[in-house]
């Protein structure tokens, strides 16, 4: 049994909360044709908030209690679970007539009619309900997000993205929010429902205000680094020395590699989120949690810092304006201990940032263009897949602006250059670009490096012009 206090995303304690859970862990997965449950992208949740800020949407956020065990294990290979000693006296505590198969022990053996938590099937015969409820009231998946769902009334759509049991929902027309609720009542043991201009949603505290949505995750930091201790501000993410790799530095014994490990992940869900900024200095210490030094410690310490001083930072999404995107994809050259070099892309909607990756390339390239056409090339997909999402939610979008910082990247791409002297594995993705081009998919623009917001993500910045980009963001 798990037993914690549940505080919402501004930090606001809600309750106590106790959950039975099976262990999992046991169960053989070989006997499972299939076992992975979709849950939606952060980049789809970002789009929808903006989406809702461009139209003037409304939005509701819904929780579905107890979730799991709205889906019944009949027809499944049957699940035999055993209580210990102490669960078995409490259960006969709570319903005496509530006698399994005991053994001398005191050991208890049941068989699961529902989907108990921690069991490995419990997350799809819980996805695979909630679709059918949704579908049954005619919302349709996006296809290229298995958790987004909508459905249009007279021209009017309403849109709900769900992690889980968590559900985000938005649409200018009340009726069909009241709709959707009435329908979740009707199929569902018990939902919570928040219609207000606060919600919290995914560690993620979003209001409805005067100037748009605005999110921020102030009291997840704050829980984050609560313990930690620094002595002086940061104002930056990291140092120039980020990607340096002391060979002389000693490595963290057991417990605190493995704090460092846990703090990481901490960190790498806010910075995905509304903290693109400390992106990359995050993704690069998660490459570190299985060997972790002093030195690595050091730069935690210095992004946990940074974060603090910075806690109450928002992202805001001004209401009204059209739905469109661009992209800034950068890379930097051979900034790693082993030279090679990282990419970086930032997906934007009216100026808010939807969508951010940081990650090093996994191959050497030679020059600071094939590092770009690396790094165009990876950031594409990312692009296109955005693209294709907003196209699925009925959006006519023109091509979009994808802002690059090198104009010898610009040359080749424009047909200006032969690309026959680079090797083939630089061929196919010189060609994957060069024909989203032509279909008029994207289209590629110059961008002066100063204005490369993309540039945060690939290596560490500071300074003034590390404060213009943030402010690029705001």
């Amino acid at each position: 049994m798990f037993l914690k206090e549940k505080y919402d995303a501004a930090g606001v304690f809600e309750k106590l909360k106790a959950r039975l859970v099976a262990g999992g862990n046991k169960q053989d997965k070989t006997l499972y044709d299939q076992l992975s449950c979709p849950t939606v992208t952060q980049e789809s949740i970002m789009m929808v908030l903006n989406i809702a800020a461009r139209e003037r949407r409304k939005v509701r956020t819904i929780d579905i209690t107890g979730a799991y065990l709205e889906c019944d294990m009949t027809g499944e290979l049957e699940v035999i679970m055993k209580l210990d000693p102490l669960l078995t006296k409490i259960l006969h505590q709570v319903d005496s007539s509530a006698i399994g198969i005991e053994d001398e022990k005191g050991v208890t053996y049941v068989k699961l009619n529902k989907a108990l938590y921690g069991t490995i099937q419990a997350a799809l015969l819980w996805y695979n309900k909630l679709k059918k409820v949704l579908m049954s009231d005619g919302y349709s998946p996006n296809p290229y997000d298995a958790c987004l769902f909508n459905k249009e009334v007279k021209g009017v759509q309403i849109t709900i993205a769900f992690h889980v049991d968590d559900l985000l929902v938005t649409s200018v027309c009340t009726k069909l929010l009241d709709s959707l609720e009435e329908h979740l009542k009707n199929n569902f043991s018990n939902i919570t429902v928040c219609n207000g201009s606060r919600h919290s949603y995914l560690a993620m505290n979003i209001v409805l205000a005067k100037i748009g949505i605005e999110v921020d995750m102030t009291a997840y930091i704050e829980n984050v680094v609560k313990d930690k201790t620094f002595r002086r501000a940061a104002n930056s993410p990291a140092r120039d020395d980020l990607f340096e790799e002391p060979e002389d530095s000693e490595k963290l014994d057991v417990a605190n590699k493995e704090e460092f490990h846990s703090d990481v992940a901490k960190l790498l869900y806010v910075t995905k989120r509304t903290r693109v900024e400390s992106l990359c200095t995050v993704s690069h210490l998660a490459s570190r949690v299985n060997v972790a030094t002093q030195d690595d410690q050091k730069k935690l310490d210095r992004v946990m810092n940074y974060l603090s001083q910075t806690k109450g930072r928002k992202v805001t999404m001004k209401w009204g304006g059209a739905v469109n995107m661009e992209a800034y994809i950068d890379a930097s050259f051979g900034g790693h201990a082993d030279c090679k070099s990282r990419s970086g892309i930032m997906l934007m909607m009216s100026g808010c940032c939807v969508g951010a990756w940081s990650m090093k390339q996994k191959l050497n390239t030679k020059s600071s263009t094939e590092a770009e056409i690396v790094g165009l090339s990876d950031g594409l997909s990312h692009v296109i897949w955005a693209r294709e999402l907003l196209c699925a939610q009925g959006y006519v979008l023109p091509p979009t602006v994808i802002h690059q910082d090198n104009q010898g990247v610009l040359s080749i791409m424009g047909g200006g250059r032969s690309p026959r002297h680079r090797t083939k594995h630089l061929d196919i993705r010189h060609f994957f670009v060069r024909d989203r081009v032509a279909t008029g998919d994207v289209v590629l623009k110059y961008c002066p490096t100063r204005e490369m917001v993309a540039d945060m993500l690939t290596k560490a910045v500071n300074g003034e012009l590390f404060q213009y980009l943030i402010s690029m963001l705001q």
